[in-house]
């Protein structure tokens, strides 16, 4: 429910034209090049090697090498906000967007998130 409530304040925000939703590329590249980037490399960074070595392919990109506290919670502060800065972008670029409900969306959205479920649960219901 959070997810949702911060891309309806991004959307909010970017109807009522608080944020200019025509021009966004500069909070897209604060997200895509600089905050989820940092908030990546500080969730491998931070993992336990136990669990990294679970999942080798992944411990090569760290080599075991210690990061220093500093570098630690500068990446930490701006890889905090990537979440919701995207939600919030995510948001406010839909704004942007007209909303057209026609046949094929919304048959597309009862396929998808009706008629697939049910399918994936028969199979695995019978499989039992």
């Amino acid at each position: 429910m959070p997810i949702f409530a911060i891309m309806g304040l991004g959307y909010f925000a970017g109807w009522i034209r608080d944020v200019d939703n025509h021009h966004v590329s500069e909070l897209n590249a604060l997200v895509m090049d600089f905050a989820l980037p940092a908030w990546l490399f500080m969730a491998m960074a931070t993992t336990p090697s136990r669990v990294l070595l679970s999942q080798w392919p992944f411990f090569v990109t760290l080599a075991g090498i210690p990061l220093v506290p500093v570098i630690v919670q500068s990446l930490q502060l701006i890889g905090q906000a990537a979440g919701g800065v995207v939600l919030f972008v995510t948001g406010v670029i839909l704004s942007a967007q007209s909303i057209l409900f026609s046949r094929n969306v919304i048959s597309g959205a009862i396929l998808k998130n009706v008629v697939h479920p049910l399918i994936g649960y028969a199979l695995f219901s019978s499989c039992q």
